[in-house]
Formats: structure tokens, C-alpha cells, sequence
């Protein structure tokens, strides 16, 4: 073979397997992308067992009412004049502590003393005639009208008696009870007149120390009078929680009539003794009671009481005799729609009036 032919057979050679190889390149890409094309299958996981709560009785149901309120005391009155006068003697100031029939301030009263000296000489006087009269009347010397008339003239120089010192004594305005002066009203020379009713001074008592709040119907049945209660004070630093002074006191009264048009109930919430000393009437304060159906009307039923956890209800704010929905579990893993009405709400758990039985379980929202 000529070198010619044997140079151009080989070209055509290695162009063939250039070919060759271009062509198996481009079915190897196709493949892939083909093959990229298809999905891949989904990989299934185990469905998680749904989150159930499981009703229950006889669990106590505890929940913290907190009422807004300010302190007061039931004692804090206006003192006034009882007679006309001018005032001679000022006794005490504002901030002054006083006790009961402690003298404020006292009204001129020279006449009345004198009248006073004039009205004991006269009985003393009568008196003496009197007793003179009833020997001469028991030795049958003297008639009974006559003793009758002497006995009437000794009566009225007592009572005329009786009249002076009892003005004497409206000179003296007095304290009602003890307590502090928180105000004064009156100068030293001022002029008083009885009719015009003008406060003189204002006394308060020191205690005790009460908060009037409005217990909704609802919590009357998990509350009963004398039970322990706290009482913080708003606008004072040292409590627990950083909301002020918290102080324990007790309900002392709940009113027994609720008023129709707010359906609440009157209550006072009374600080113990020791709170006095930090406390003050006309403070803000927050009260505390802890209601539970271990206490009032409610602890007969108790342990009959049907309930759930909070968490199984839902969010919002829920109310007695409010009817929910819920998804309750079958004993063959399938569940149904039932509609519950709720009962005393507590801060962890509800009471479940009707619609479920002890026992049976409800879903959990997700």
C-alpha cells in the first residue's frame, strides 16, 4: 500500500471513533437528566400519637381573684359645734393622735359657769327645805300636797342643774373616738354658729385599715367570710413579685344581697393588725383572695367535682356556664366532636358541668 493510502485510511479511522465516542457521551448526559427528571419517592413517617388529658374527680380547683381597691378606715368624721360661741382655746393641731372625749378646742363659757354656781346654791337650798319637808311629813305634821310641792321645787332645781352642765359641756369639743387630728378648720376668736353645721376639726381612726371590692357572683361560691386574703400596696416598693408591699388580712364581710345591675357582691377585705404601721387610708391597693372549691357552698360537692386541665380548653378568657367544643378520644383511637359546659374556672383546671364523665380523655389543640 502506498504511504498515501495508508495515512488517509487512518484519519478516517480515528475520525469514526471520535464520533463514536461523542455519541455515547450525549446518551450518558441524557440519562442523568432523565434521571434527575424523576422524583424521588417521599420517605412516610409514624404519625406522633395525639396529646390527651384525662378527665378526673374529686381534684380541688384553685384560682386567685385580684380586685383593685383603696384603703379606709370606717371611722373618719367631721367634728362640729354643738352650741353658738366663739372659740377661746385651740388644744390640738392636724397630726395630733387624741383620744376619745380628749378636748379639741373649747368656746367661751364664763356665763354658763356662773349660771352653774347659781343653779347649785338653789338645789342646795331645796334640798335642805326637801328633807326638812319629809321629816314634818312623816310625823303626820305637814300635808301630802304641801311635801308634794317641796319635793317638786328640789326636782326642778336638779334639773335646772342638769340644763347648765350640759351646756357647760357642749363648750367642750371632744373627740368621738381615738384616732388623729387630719385637719383643722377653726381659729383661735372664730366665731361659731350650731346651724351652720361648720367642720371644725376631722378625726380618723388608725384602724382598722379595709379595702371595699366587688366580688363577681361567680367567685361567691369558692369564698366564705373570715378566710385569708393579701393586700398589696401599689405604689410601695418590698414585694415579692416587684409590685409593692404585700400585707395579709382577711375578708371580714361579703354583702348577703348581690346587686342585680353589676352582679357583684359588696365585700370588706380587713388588714391584720401589723399593717398599720406602713399602711394609710386612701392608698391604692390590689386584693388577693384565693378562691377554691374547698371553701364555701362549693366543698359539699368537691369531691364529686368533674374537671380538666386548663391547657385542654384553649385560650381566652373562659366563663362559667360558657359551652366549648372538644375533641374527645374513643376507646378505638377514633374521636368526636362534644360540646361541655364549663363550671367554677380555676387558675390550672376547669369544672366540667356536663358533657364529660371521669375517665374519658380529650385531645390537646397542636
Amino acid at each position: 500500500m502506498k504511504p498515501l493510502h495508508a495515512f488517509a485510511l487512518c484519519v478516517a479511522l480515528i475520525s469514526a471513533a471520535s464520533s463514536i465516542g461523542c455519541d455515547r457521551s450525549r446518551l450518558a448526559e441524557a440519562s442523568t437528566a432523565e434521571s434527575a427528571a424523576v422524583p424521588a419517592a417521599p420517605v412516610v413517617q409514624p404519625a406522633a400519637p395525639p396529646r390527651v388529658a384525662t378527665v378526673v374527680t374529686g381534684v380541688s380547683i384553685s384560682r386567685t381573684l385580684q380586685l383593685d381597691s383603696h384603703l379606709m378606715v370606717e371611722r373618719d368624721v367631721t367634728v362640729v359645734a354643738r352650741r353658738d360661741g366663739f372659740i377661746e382655746v385651740i388644744h390640738v393641731n392636724r397630726g395630733d393622735h387624741v383620744k376619745e372625749n380628749q378636748s379639741l378646742a373649747t368656746l367661751e363659757h364664763r356665763d354658763l359657769v356662773l349660771s352653774e354656781r347659781i343653779a347649785s346654791l338653789e338645789l342646795e337650798k331645796e334640798q335642805a327645805s326637801f328633807e326638812r319637808a319629809q321629816q314634818l311629813h312623816e310625823q303626820a305634821i305637814m300635808t301630802k300636797e304641801e311635801f308634794e310641792q317641796v319635793r317638786l321645787r328640789r326636782d326642778t332645781a336638779q334639773e335646772t342643774l342638769d340644763r347648765v352642765r350640759y351646756d357647760l359641756d357642749k363648750c367642750e369639743i371632744k373627740a368621738p373616738f381615738d384616732g388623729i387630728v387630719t385637719g383643722r378648720f377653726v381659729e383661735k376668736g372664730q366665731v361659731i354658729k350650731e346651724d351652720d353645721s361648720k367642720p371644725l376639726f376631722q378625726v380618723t381612726a388608725e384602724g382598722p385599715l379595709l379595702a371595699r371590692v366587688y366580688i363577681p357572683e361567680w367567685a361567691l361560691f369558692g369564698m366564705e367570710q373570715g378566710q385569708p386574703a393579701r393586700v398589696t400596696l401599689v405604689a410601695a416598693a418590698g414585694g415579692a413579685d416587684g409590685t409593692g408591699t404585700v400585707l395579709p388580712a382577711r375578708v371580714r364581710w361579703i354583702n348577703h344581697s348581690i346587686d342585680a345591675a353589676s352582679g357583684s357582691a359588696e365585700s370588706l377585705v380587713e388588714i391584720n393588725g401589723g399593717g398599720a404601721a406602713v399602711a394609710r387610708p386612701g392608698m391604692a391597693v390590689r386584693v388577693s383572695i384565693e378562691l377554691t372549691t374547698q371553701r364555701g357552698s362549693g366543698k359539699e360537692s368537691a369531691l364529686h367535682l368533674v374537671s380538666l386541665p386548663k391547657e385542654a380548653i384553649g385560650k381566652g378568657d373562659l366563663t362559667p356556664g360558657q359551652q366549648v367544643e372538644l375533641r374527645v378520644l374513643s376507646k378505638d383511637g377514633s374521636s368526636s366532636t362534644r360540646t361541655v359546659t364549663l363550671g367554677f374556672v380555676g387558675d390550672d383546671r376547669v369544672e366540667i358541668r356536663t358533657g364529660l364523665r371521669a375517665g374519658e380523655q380529650v385531645i390537646l389543640a397542636p
